[in-house]
C-alpha cells in the first residue's frame, strides 16, 4: 500500500484550523461571567482541532475517534469529513480512506467549501496515481494493464496530481492502447515538465508516438534526443529500425 507523505496533508489541516480560529479582540478585557452557548458545530470544531493536534502527534487511532466524534454531532461537517480520510490513509486503511475522501468532496460541493473540496480530490488523486504506477511497471506494457490504468490516471489528472510522471504514464498507455495521438501530446508534455532531468524515456514515447502516425522525421528527431540519455540504446535500436524502413521503401 502506498501512503500520501504525512506531513504535506497536515500543512492543508493546519491552513484549515487558522480559517476556523475565532477571531480575538484586541485589548479586550476577559469577562468572567460570560456564558459559553455549546452546540453541535462548536463542539463539531472542538473535536477537529483536537484531531488535528492527533495527526501532528502520529496519534492516528485517536484522530480518527476525534473526527468521528465531529461527524456524529456535526454530520455536515467537512474538515472533520476529510480529517478522518486522512487518518485512514495513515492507518493503511486504503479502501475506507477512497469512501471518506469521497464523502469529504460530497459535503465541500453541497457546503461550497472549495479549499476542503480541492484538498480531498487532490488526495483521491494521488492514492489513484500510487495505485496506476504500481500496475504499469512491465515494458513493454500489456494492452490490458493499460486500459485497467487509465480511469486512475484520469482521476489523478482530475485531481490535480502535480508530477511530472503522469504525462509520461498517459503517454505509456495510449501507445499500448494505439491511441498514439494521445500519446504524443502527453509525451510532449512530459518532456516540458522534466526539463533538467534525463528525458530519454519521455523522447522514447514521443517517437514511438510520432513513428505510428507516420511521422518518420518526427520520430527520428525524438529518438536522436534520448540517445544521451539512460534510454540511448533503445534509441539507438529504434534509429535502427526506421533506417530499415526507409531502406525498405526506397528500395
Amino acid at each position: 500500500m502506498h501512503r500520501i507523505p504525512r506531513f504535506a496533508p497536515l500543512l492543508t489541516l493546519l491552513a484549515l484550523v487558522l480559517a476556523l480560529a475565532p477571531a480575538r479582540a484586541q485589548d479586550t478585557p476577559a469577562v468572567p461571567d460570560t456564558i459559553v452557548i455549546r452546540t453541535p458545530e462548536n463542539d463539531a470544531r472542538r473535536l477537529f482541532n483536537e484531531g488535528n493536534e492527533l495527526l501532528r502527534t502520529e496519534d492516528f487511532e485517536g484522530a480518527l475517534a476525534k473526527f468521528e466524534g465531529g461527524l456524529e454531532l456535526d454530520p455536515t461537517s467537512t474538515r472533520n469529513a476529510y480529517g478522518r480520510a486522512l487518518a485512514l490513509v495513515q492507518l493503511d486503511r486504503e479502501e475506507e480512506a477512497t469512501a471518506a475522501f469521497a464523502q469529504a468532496i460530497e459535503l465541500a460541493d453541497a457546503a461550497e467549501d472549495a479549499e476542503t473540496g480541492t484538498a480531498a480530490r487532490r488526495a483521491l488523486g494521488t492514492i489513484a496515481f500510487r495505485n496506476a504506477t504500481a500496475m504499469l511497471q512491465a515494458n513493454p506494457l500489456p494492452a490490458e494493464t493499460a486500459e485497467s490504468a487509465l480511469p486512475l490516471l484520469e482521476q489523478a489528472e482530475a485531481g490535480g496530481v502535480d508530477s511530472g510522471q503522469l504525462p509520461y504514464q498517459f503517454a505509456r498507455v495510449y501507445n499500448a492502447l494505439d491511441q498514439h495521438e494521445d500519446a504524443a501530446r502527453y509525451a510532449e508534455q512530459a518532456v516540458g515538465a522534466n526539463e533538467g532531468g534525463d528525458l530519454s524515456p519521455y523522447y522514447i514515447e514521443l517517437g514511438l508516438a510520432r513513428k505510428e502516425t507516420g511521422d518518420i522525421a518526427g520520430a527520428r528527431t525524438a529518438f536522436e534526443e534520448a540517445k544521451s540519455g539512460s534510454w540511448g540504446s533503445w534509441a539507438e535500436h529504434y534509429l535502427r529500425e526506421l533506417d530499415t524502413m526507409e531502406a525498405s521503401e526506397g528500395g
